[in-house]
């Protein structure tokens, strides 16, 4: 199994993104935590 680390740092701190998709109503799906320094579009494919 592969483990992922969430926490990312920056000057001020760890740092999370939270990617979530919803459905029409606007009611979650699925949700993707990233850490704060990867790029946003990597995680779109996985949520597409």
């Amino acid at each position: 199994m592969k483990t992922i680390e969430a926490i990312g740092k920056s000057v001020a701190g760890n740092t999370t993104k939270i990617h979530m998709a919803v459905d029409a109503f606007g009611f979650p799906i699925s949700f993707q935590l990233i850490c704060g320094e990867v790029h946003d579009a990597k995680a779109a494919p996985d949520l597409i």
